[in-house]
């Protein structure tokens, strides 16, 4: 027997298995920074939510908020308020509970893994989102543009497949 074949053998194997080793790490790091990330646009999106909700319902903190928004939110409001026949505050509660919803289907599309994923948050958005009062403040709050543009881009373009004649059949 050769001790030096044996030996360079055991090197290669050995190497090999540290290459595998360094390779699973990689994976596994990979998988927890995707972990941590997704853990922290949930919390997020939980923190907004809760936020949202409690200016829905909070009547002496929404009109707190409603004394200091400014000129093109107050407008937005009203506008809304007119397309939906509601008063200028159940617009604004309106206004509250839509952008819960916005960021809840948002810590969604962040999220999603798998296609049908995707095709189930579609349907729901282009349902959901193409009736009042979704349609109305998707349409008219500047609330909209504190959502990331992708998200935003993702939603338009469910809702322009939802109006297609081909999507109603």
């Amino acid at each position: 027997m050769n001790w030096d074949a044996i030996g360079a053998i055991g090197q290669m194997l050995g190497s090999v298995a540290v290459l595998v080793t360094l390779g699973y790490l990689a994976m596994q790091t990979r998988v927890a920074h995707t972990v941590a990330s997704d853990t922290n646009r949930q919390q997020r999106a939980q923190g907004a939510r809760e936020m949202l909700l409690t200016l829905a319902t909070d009547e002496d903190l929404r009109n707190l908020w409603d004394k200091t928004v400014d000129d093109e939110t107050a407008h937005a409001a009203a506008a809304i308020a007119a397309r939906l026949g509601v008063t200028k505050d159940e617009a604004h509660r309106l206004s509250w509970a839509c952008q819960y919803w916005c960021w809840l289907h948002w810590g969604q599309w962040g999220s999603m893994t798998t296609d049908d994923d995707i095709a189930e948050l579609q349907h729901l958005i282009q349902t959901f989102y193409s009736t009042p009062p979704m349609s109305v403040f998707w349409a008219l709050s500047p609330y909209v543009r504190m959502l990331d543009r992708p998200f935003v881009e993702f939603v338009n373009a469910a809702l322009a497949r939802a109006s297609t004649p081909e999507a109603t059949r």
